[in-house]
């Protein structure tokens, strides 16, 4: 057949045939039967094929539905509708085409049970997010048209068809107020810094050995007076003498301000025996009566003013007391800053007699004590608390007698080939309700079980001038000795 040829009903083509017996009565009925199955099956296939195995969508919840405030992080608000689009959702939206192919959004993003994933409505689509798909497919559209037509079929002609329920007009719309921005924050002012506070200077007087290490022993209160003291002389019982031979530099520091105009002024509060000078050397010094005298000078960037002075331990006497002040400005007429005082005391020492026969050591165990080392420190006559001494016994000297601070038996390490020289370290202190005492139990040890009077034996108590904890000169020392007629007996 050829289709550029005209057809012909009345021709001899399948058409014209058919035409033919379609105008019979027996192909009219035929036809009219054919039509009237198809109205009743079609719209029952059309809806079930829609529907089947497919999640019906809900109305959206109304706090999904209510204008919304706009939200902050990805987040995209459209004032238009009132509500936001946000996260992945945003992303595919602007991605497929934006607000051209999806419309704006209808709601806000919300979890849909009935469907079992979230979902957000726009004007021309719905989005759905499965999160355990790949990330390309997470979001996806919603079957937006399926879901229509399954909508109106339900209500089309079929023999299962479920009648329309009432109509039931909606209320008269209420516009959404005009939505107000929320005002644009005011940033909190940031405080300015505040100016750091310089702390107040504590202005000091130091004597040290030019290197701010000690030379006269810790700082101490002594009666009135507050300051270094200074062993001048040592007794031993047969009065007290002078240790020392010739003279001790040392230095002298004011420390406050830095590059400020200071005087320092050496003044004898009281130097009651040797009228001689106590402290002398420097240069520029001026005196201004007796052995006093004042010098200017400039702090330097630390805030020091050094100088470099000499004590006379000869004519430092016990009870003397020199006094070092600090003036910001003239003496007498600046402000005093600061003062330290160096007095003058005694050390005394003694070997002293413990109650019972003297026993030396055995080889099993030790003995109990048979004397005491004693020191006291006294300025004035009146003891001094805080002053650092060494109390020693001289077991290397050649005598027959060896002596511990301690109970040891004479065996081991302890054997009578013993010659080393036990040190202690103390610090004056009230004993027995007199101050300035430092003292120590001795313990006769060899010759191996001895009784009566050892014949021999030498014992020291340093001053500990440096507060090193070990002998170093000129720390000056006081010896006593144990000889055949006691005071060990």
């Amino acid at each position: 057949m050829r289709f550029s040829r005209p057809f012909r009903p009345d021709g001899d083509s399948r058409l014209g045939r058919l035409r033919r017996w379609a105008g019979t009565r027996r192909g009219t009925t035929v036809l009219i039967t054919l039509a009237l199955v198809l109205a009743l099956a079609l719209p029952t296939v059309a809806q079930q094929w829609v529907g089947a195995g497919h999640k019906m969508p809900q109305l959206p919840p109304e706090s999904a539905i209510v204008p919304a405030a706009p939200k902050s992080g990805d987040c995209q608000y459209f004032p238009e509708t009132q509500h936001n689009l946000c996260g992945e959702f945003r992303a595919y939206w602007n991605r497929t085409g934006g607000l051209p192919i999806h419309g704006y959004p209808l709601t806000e993003e919300y979890y849909a049970p009935e469907l079992g994933v979230v979902t957000q409505w726009f004007e021309r689509s719905r989005l759905e997010f499965h999160p355990n798909n790949p990330p390309q497919f997470r979001v996806l559209q919603g079957h937006v048209s399926r879901e229509i037509l399954a909508i109106l079929q339900a209500g089309g002609v079929g023999p299962t068809a479920t009648p329309y329920p009432t109509y039931t007009p909606y209320p008269t719309y209420t516009p959404y107020p005009t939505y107000t921005p929320f005002p644009t924050p005011t940033p909190t002012p940031i405080p300015p810094t505040p100016t750091p506070t310089t702390p107040p200077v504590t202005w000091t007087v130091r004597m040290h050995d030019g290197t701010f290490n000690p030379i006269f022993g810790p700082v101490l209160s002594v009666g009135p007076y507050n300051g270094y003291v200074f062993i001048t002389r040592i007794n031993i019982g047969s009065g007290p003498s002078n240790p020392y031979t010739g003279t001790l530099p040392f230095s002298v520091t004011c420390q406050g301000d830095p590059y400020v105009s200071v005087t320092l002024a050496e003044l004898e509060i009281i130097n009651g025996g040797t009228s001689g000078d106590i402290i002398s050397g420097g240069t520029g010094w001026t005196g201004i009566g007796g052995n006093n005298r004042t010098k200017t000078v400039t702090t330097d960037g630390l805030g020091r003013a050094t100088e470099a002075l000499t004590l006379d331990p000869g004519n430092l006497d016990d009870g003397d007391v020199v006094r070092i002040q600090c003036w910001q400005g003239p003496f007498g007429a600046g402000t005093l800053k600061a003062q330290i005082d160096l007095v003058g005391a005694t050390l005394t020492v003694q070997l002293q007699d413990l109650p019972g026969t003297a026993q030396s050591s055995t080889i099993a165990s030790g003995n109990a004590a048979d004397g005491k080392l004693y020191g006291r420190v006294t300025f004035g006559g009146s003891g001094v608390n805080g002053v650092p001494l060494l109390l020693q016994i001289l077991n290397s000297a050649p005598t027959t007698n060896k002596y511990l601070f301690e109970s040891r038996a004479a065996t081991g390490s302890f054997a009578c080939t013993y010659t080393s020289n036990p040190l202690l370290s103390k610090t004056t202190a009230t004993v027995a309700g007199t101050p300035g005492v430092a003292e120590q139990d001795v313990f006769w040890h060899c010759p191996v079980n001895a009784a009566g009077i050892p014949n021999d034996g030498t014992f020291r108590i340093y001053w500990d001038r440096d507060v090193s904890g070990t002998i170093t000169t000129p720390d000056p020392y006081g010896e006593v000795t144990q000889t055949a007629s006691g005071p060990i007996q």
